[in-house]
């Protein structure tokens, strides 16, 4: 998705909003009815995956930074979106998409899926990681300055990696180009826990996390986790500015006709961000 397209229609959302809300318009700043994000993710990742040919061929297990110069990492938009459809419920969305390029000659021997890659085979890579979280939370504790809940959150995760390798292959002695792609949709659910407090009026904390034990559903194994630890401070009305340190895991093993191999990706780093409470 473009991300330009994706930040306009935030920001034209955010201002519409405070248009049509009223000038005297205070947020109750901890159990807001209503509210908006939208920012920058700092991100860092460390991800490795492998693509078998087959149950019996193996793929090599590459490190997308270390074996195709992905950058690990990058800055990229997020948003969210938050409800307290409820005294005790409330829920939460969010969503960002992490595009990576990267060129570098092979230093092993790479077996992505049926394509082998010799040495020196110049690799042109690019991966798309689409996150969009859906997060329900059930409040034991609601009190005027504390919140304690437990959470519940699905998260879609759309992974598509390809890979393009000029070398010489076999020995007929002419370069060629051989390219290998895979793509997969991974819905994972979490259970944690949630906290927020608002020691200082105008000032909340936040903290939540979840986690997913080692399962196997139906052509997919695996377990995963997330956490975020943050802040926001309301500089006038409904409007804040926060930060956040997220981090995420997600270890899955596949036995797709679109995805047969493995997945170990991780991302974690700083979120800064505006929000708008109603």
């Amino acid at each position: 998705m473009n991300r330009k397209l994706v930040g306009s229609g935030l920001g034209m959302l955010i201002l519409t909003l405070a248009g049509v809300l009223p000038a005297r318009a205070e947020p109750d700043y901890l159990w807001p009815k209503f509210s908006v994000t939208g920012g920058s993710y700092w991100i860092s990742v460390d991800d490795t995956i492998r693509v078998d040919a087959s149950t019996t061929v193996r793929g090599t297990e590459i490190s997308l930074d270390g074996d195709l110069a992905l950058p690990d990492s990058d800055s990229l938009l997020t948003f969210g979106l938050d409800w307290g459809f409820a005294e005790r419920h409330s829920l939460r969305f969010r969503y960002y998409a992490h595009d990576r390029e990267g060129s570098r000659s092979a230093s092993r021997t790479i077996t992505i899926g049926d394509v082998t890659f010799p040495v020196g085979a110049r690799l042109d890579a690019e991966t798309e990681l689409t996150s969009i979280e859906g997060i329900y939370d059930y409040w034991f504790v609601r009190q005027d300055n504390l919140g304690f809940g437990g959470s519940f959150g699905l998260v879609y995760l759309n992974v598509d990696a390809s890979v393009t390798g000029t070398a010489m292959f076999g020995s007929a002695g002419a370069t060629e180009s051989r390219s290998v792609s895979a793509n997969t949709d991974l819905p994972v659910p979490m259970i944690g826990l949630a906290f927020k407090a608002n020691p200082w009026r105008r000032l909340v904390f936040h903290a939540d996390g979840r986690y997913l034990p080692s399962v196997k559903v139906g052509d997919v194994n695996g377990e995963a986790g997330s956490y975020s630890i943050g802040a926001d401070l309301y500089l006038f009305g409904p409007f804040a500015i926060g930060g956040s340190y997220d981090g995420s895991f997600y270890k899955v093993d596949l036995d797709r006709t679109s995805w047969r191999g493995s997945a170990d990706l991780t991302t974690e780093g700083w979120k800064g961000y505006v929000r708008l409470s109603f």
